[in-house]
This record gives structure tokens, sequence and C-alpha cells, in this order.
């Protein structure tokens, strides 16, 4: 994320851990079953309907917080409203989908959330919020823009990024390579959610 990780400061996912990949699939599993108990947010995994837990002061008032479920490694996105509203009309979790690094660009173009940001000229917010796709190994976190421009380059058949930082463009190569730029493994963990009304605010206050 770009100026939403300025202001609230990048979200690590809350570790936890297991050794189980599911196939990729186009539509990322959802939830909305969970309750809050002295001060904690419990939820059933959307992959594996595992109990996972995190506190509610890790639960960032607008980008959220990603949690790793400890059955099955997959990432969770849970949005920032549940915060103040532990059962939000119409929000859910977000589970995750593992997918090959090279087959990335495929999921990118064919998620139906993206193509209908695409459609609408609105692609661009996904820059903030509304991808998330952390390395399946070692967790770390891809850059959304860095994944916008690897699938451009992946679907133009060459692409020039200019790379804000040397961290960006390292991993980049390591993309168009097909591994991650830390530790070599070649899948991804994905996550695809809505962009909330609240978010989409934010980020049009900060751009005007």
């Amino acid at each position: 994320m770009d100026f939403l990780n300025n202001l609230f400061g990048k979200k690590h996912p809350v570790a936890t851990t297991s050794n189980k990949e599911i196939p990729a699939v186009i539509f990322n599993p959802i939830t909305s079953e969970a309750v809050v108990k002295a001060g904690t947010l419990l939820f059933k995994c959307p992959t594996c309907s595992n109990k996972v837990s995190v506190t509610m002061r890790q639960i960032d008032p607008i980008i959220g917080v990603s949690v790793v479920c400890t059955r099955c490694k997959n990432i969770s996105h849970v949005p920032g409203i549940y915060k103040t509203e532990p059962k939000p009309a119409g929000m859910s979790i977000t589970g995750s989908i593992r997918v090959p690094i090279t087959k990335f660009p495929n999921l990118y173009f064919e998620h139906p959330l993206i193509q209908s940001l695409i459609k609408s000229g609105q692609s661009d917010l996904l820059f903030d919020y509304g991808l998330w796709a952390f390395c399946g190994a070692c967790y770390h976190q891809f850059p959304a823009r860095v994944l916008w421009a690897f699938s451009i380059a992946d679907r133009a058949g060459g692409f020039v990024f200019n790379a804000q930082t040397p961290d960006s463009a390292r991993d980049m190569n390591a993309l168009r390579d097909g591994h991650c730029s830390h530790c070599q493994h070649q899948n991804l963990i994905v996550v695809v959610t809505e962009i909330p009304d609240y978010v989409r605010n934010v980020i049009a206050s900060k751009s005007k």
C-alpha cells in the first residue's frame, strides 16, 4: 500500500502456522462468523474453518489487519470496521488463495473484483487497498503497484517499470523470474477484497 501505509504504518500478517496448500481458485473464500471476547476478535478461517484470533488493538480502523491461520497457513484480511463493529452488515472477513507466481497475472485479470475495477477505471484504488499478496513461505509482502506492473508486463510481453525504490525493483525482477525476492519460493498467497466506502473516502480525501 502507498499512502495508507504512510498514515498508519505497514501491517505485517499476525503470524501463526501449518503446511497445507490449496488449489488456486478465482474467488476468495469469505466468512462473517466473528465474535469479540475479552478484547479479542475470534473468527473462523475462511479456508479451513479453524478458529483464528486477533486482538482488537491490532486492527487498524482503516486498513484493517492481515492474520495467518495456525492450521492452513493461509492469510485472512479483517476489514478495519471490525474494530468498532464485530458484525458489520455487508462486510466479510476475506481469506486467501494460493497461486504460482507465474500464474498470478491470470488471476489479476480474471478475478471478478479486479475486473470490475478495471472496467470502471478504478483499478488504481488497489494500490492502496483491496489487493495483498505474500510469499507462500516467508510471508514477504509484495506492493500492489509492483503486482500490477508485473501483470501488465506479462500480458503485454514487456513493460518498462519505473521502480520507486530498490526493493520494488528487486520484487519486480523476482516476480518476472517466478520466485520470491527473499526466499526463492514460487507461490503467492493472494487476498482480493471489496473496497469499502470508508476506505474509498480516505483515498479520495488524500488525492485532492
